[in-house]
């Protein structure tokens, strides 16, 4: 009955883990598309204090095109298991 429950466990435990790792992935994609797309320059230059500069536009090319397209890769990566 403890072989049972303990292989149980550590099967919930598992499903459980990959789970939130891939929850954790979409959070993580879905923030990026929100600040790229979604909010509006002008709260993103207040909040960072960034300006009209070279490094404001960095930034938001990393969190349009680059964020995205890493997170998408790691996500793929974590699903079929690659290491």
């Amino acid at each position: 009955m403890l072989m049972q429950t303990t292989i149980i466990f550590v099967y919930c435990y598992s499903i459980k883990k990959e789970f939130l790792n891939n929850l954790i992935l979409l959070s993580a994609f879905l923030i990026a598309i929100f600040t790229g797309w979604v909010i509006s320059e002008s709260a993103t230059r207040e909040e960072l204090g960034l300006g009209n500069g070279r490094s404001y536009r960095t930034w938001l090319f990393i969190m349009r095109y680059l964020a995205p397209i890493a997170i998408f890769v790691i996500s793929l990566m974590t699903i079929i298991g690659y290491e």
